[in-house]
């Protein structure tokens, strides 16, 4: 039997031996090949957010090059993760923020390490002093030639000084801009921005528009999203293809507008629709107080190919003669439906005239339906329909239903029950309930 001193020293070897071990165990991860290590942090990158200065916890590039030296090397030599910036300066502390070139010394090592891709640059600063501003006028300078998106969201009351006008931006597509001064519209000449960004073709306007105070590339924009007080968007934006506007009227209500290119519109305020004629329309989504007198009258002038329609009111009026009107008008083409604060008894009677719908949702419906009657209609469209979701005010019906037994011919309940179950074996996607709970029929 060792001694004590060998008995340690026995322990020891053991132990130096354990380590040694530990330490040549490959991890399963890290025998990836590094092809597929990349993919899965490209993956990432669409998850996590990007790095924001000063906040950056949930930065994909931080997480990844903080978890092993290996991790480090390849998501430091992929280019992508470093693409995206955002800038808070108002958080950013003061002891840092007064250092001369710190914060953008920062920027610059991240930047750079993005390599030829293009860059999501994202500047704030609400609290206006004319030194930041100066800053981030550097910085779009300094980046401007690779920035594909920019987001700018400042308190400055002169947007002119940041020179949005003069910069070059070869490979601008699409800006955020939110100004908490609007633009003064009894300036004597319009604040022009992005005059040489020859793909800049999307604007998502957080301050309300004013076409005659921003001189932006109207011509080229296809796509907006934005507050409007007027429709002078749709005049002064002739290849727009997709819209998204709250719309707040001021003044004169303003004349009928055609516009033939606007493929997908989704409308809040007063009932934007009752102005536009759309024959080129696909997807339309309101929001709002837009009647269905409104919707009618402008399916009728529009006569659009419209796939897509989704209705989303704060009010129970529903006329069923002319919501049947509306469905005859988009009969040809209509494949989703979406409707809030409706009844179903009446208005799947309607849906009948739609023999291409594939997906029907309604929301907040206030009568409890004739079960019988919806079994029936998706009967009649199982060849088509593919995902049904209908969400009650109240469940006690549902939970009367779904608490039912096995089928059998005495009970209606259970008629419909396994009627439903058999209609969601063949794939269609049944999901009837309430704002506090769903039943899926699988």
């Amino acid at each position: 039997m060792p001694s004590r001193p060998d008995a340690l020293v026995l322990q020891d070897l053991k132990q130096t031996r354990s380590e040694r071990e530990l330490h040549a165990t490959a991890y399963p991860v890290l025998t990836l090949p590094i092809e597929i290590t990349t993919e899965i942090f490209l993956r990432c990158f669409l998850v996590f957010d990007p790095l924001c200065i000063p906040q950056c916890t949930s930065s994909a590039a931080i997480i990844l090059t903080g978890v092993c030296r290996a991790w480090r090397d390849i998501a430091l030599a992929t280019p992508i993760l470093w693409s995206r910036l955002e800038v808070f300066f108002d958080l950013i502390a003061t002891r840092v923020a007064s250092e001369p070139f710190l914060v953008e010394s920062f920027i610059d090592r991240w930047l750079s390490r993005a390599g030829n891709c293009p860059l999501s640059l994202c500047l704030l600063s609400f609290e206006y002093e004319l030194s930041t501003l100066d800053r981030l006028r550097d910085i779009i300078y300094r980046w401007s030639h690779r920035v594909q998106h920019l987001d700018l969201q400042i308190g400055c009351p002169n947007i002119r000084l940041l020179g949005l006008d003069s910069t070059r931006f070869p490979l601008l597509e699409s800006a955020t801009l939110h100004f908490l001064h609007e633009a003064d519209p009894s300036l004597s000449h319009p604040v022009v921005i992005f005059s040489n960004a020859p793909r800049f073709h999307q604007l998502h306007l957080q301050t309300v528009l004013t076409p005659s105070t921003f001189m932006l590339p109207w011509l080229h924009l296809t796509k907006f999203e934005g507050i409007i007080t007027s429709l002078e968007l749709f005049t002064i934006a002739p290849s727009l293809t997709e819209v998204t506007v709250s719309f707040s009227p001021r003044g004169v209500l303003p004349m009928e507008v055609i516009h033939g290119g606007i493929k997908s519109l989704t409308g809040t305020g007063n009932d934007l629709i009752r102005y536009l004629t759309l024959p080129a329309l696909r997807s339309l989504n309101i929001y709002g107080t837009t009647s269905y007198g409104s919707l009618e009258s402008f399916l009728a002038r529009s006569s659009p190919p419209l796939v897509s329609l989704s209705v989303r009111k704060n009010t129970t009026e529903t006329c069923l003669g002319t919501f049947e009107k509306c469905m005859s008008l988009v009969a040809g083409t209509l494949e989703s439906l979406k409707l809030q604060q409706v009844s179903t008894r009446g208005v799947l009677s309607a849906l009948y005239a739609a023999p291409n719908l594939r997906t029907l949702d309604f929301d907040d419906v206030y009568h409890q339906p004739c079960l019988f009657a919806l079994v029936d209609f998706l009967y009649a469209r199982s060849d088509t329909m593919r995902t049904v979701q209908i969400g009650w005010a109240s469940e006690t019906f549902l939970d009367r239903l779904t608490m039912a037994g096995p089928p059998g011919p005495e009970s209606d309940s259970e008629s419909i029950r396994d009627r439903l179950s058999r209609l969601a074996r063949t794939g269609m996607d049944i999901r009837l309930g309430s704002s506090n709970r769903t039943y899926p029929w699988m």
